[in-house]
């Protein structure tokens, strides 16, 4: 995978779409203010009608020190997610979050946003941002990435609370569901 794509040694990893609501000029930002020597991979499908994070990055001067490598294949994903030294996941709304979940179950230490569903998900297992606060990511960035023993944490913790979550499971309380309103 290192060689397929051409990845650093140190690096954290996006994944998403480059629409406004995934806030990547949030982690561009940030990352470009923070004291690392890790580089930024962003991971995912380009759309051409959002802003271009690749433009920003240049405008930030941290174009050589971010890796774009566009959609990427599912198989794929759980490779690279170990691979990664750190995910960061800056959305301001999501759904669920299945990346986050994904990365823990891969022993990668996650610095999410803590908008909305994203909180619950982490629940005390990442490190959480305001979406919105440049300043919080870039220090979540410096910390996640030079602190030995919060990483060990985040990594455990995130082990643990992805543990929690299966298809098996999540089928057996659906359909506890379908029959508690079939009995109303």
């Amino acid at each position: 995978m290192r060689t397929r794509f051409n990845l650093p040694e140190r690096f954290i990893l996006a994944l998403g779409i480059n629409k406004p609501h995934k806030n990547l000029h949030t982690l561009l930002a940030a990352f470009a203010r923070a004291q690392t020597d890790a580089q930024l991979v962003l991971a995912g499908f380009y759309d051409p009608h959002f802003p271009d994070p690749r433009k920003q990055a240049s405008q930030l001067d941290i174009l050589n020190r971010v890796l774009f490598l566009g959609a990427i294949a599912d198989d794929d994903l759980p490779i690279l997610f170990s691979t990664a030294s750190a995910f960061a996941f800056p959305s301001y709304d999501e759904g669920f979050g299945l990346p986050v979940l994904e990365a823990m179950a891969c022993g990668t230490p996650v610095i999410c946003s803590s908008a909305r569903s994203l909180a619950e998900i982490a629940s005390g297992a990442a490190c959480l941002v305001d979406p919105a606060d440049t300043n919080g990511w870039t220090t979540a960035i410096e910390q996640v990435m030079g602190d030995s023993t919060l990483r060990a944490r985040l990594i455990d913790s995130g082990l643990q609370r992805a543990q929690q979550f299966s298809w098996d499971k999540t089928a057996r309380l659906t359909l506890a569901g379908y029959r508690q309103l079939a009995e109303l």
